[in-house]
This record gives structure tokens, C-alpha cells and sequence, in this order.
């Protein structure tokens, strides 16, 4: 494609990188889905959902919070 025509060119370009990111986030998601369905326990899904989210975003830390029926302590934090 040539440069002379910039105003079909730049929402083309823009429509490409949404439509790489929405691709990028169903890979996430569905190799998200693969581990959970391998995994056995609770604490081994949520190890691996921080594991992948962390790598996903570039992140440094994750957290997940549950939240349960416990009045004294309501919530369970792992990290």
C-alpha cells in the first residue's frame, strides 16, 4: 500500500492493533483455561491465573482476594 492516501492508512493501522490486542487477550484467556482445566485444587488455579495474568500484563505482583462466608475474617488474601 502507497503513503499517498494517509486518511484510509491511519484507521486501518489502528484497527489492526485493536484486532492484535483482542487476539493477544483470547490467547491469555484461552491458555488461562487450558491450565485451569488441567489443574487439581484450588491453590494450584489460582497460582497459575496470577502466574499467566502477571506475565500477560507485564506486571510484577498479583493478587487475588476470596472472599468468603468467614464473619470473623471474611476474606482470604494470596498473593
Amino acid at each position: 500500500m502507497s503513503d499517498s492516501n494517509p486518511e484510509i492508512l491511519s484507521p486501518l493501522e489502528r484497527e489492526n492493533q485493536q484486532l492484535r490486542r483482542a487476539v493477544e487477550e483470547l490467547s491469555v484467556l484461552n491458555e488461562l483455561s487450558i491450565a485451569i482445566s488441567s489443574s487439581h485444587g484450588t491453590d494450584e488455579v489460582i497460582r497459575t491465573i496470577i502466574k499467566r495474568s502477571i506475565k500477560a500484563i507485564s506486571a510484577e505482583q498479583g493478587v487475588i482476594t476470596l472472599v468468603g462466608d468467614d464473619a470473623s475474617d471474611p476474606t482470604k488474601t494470596l498473593v
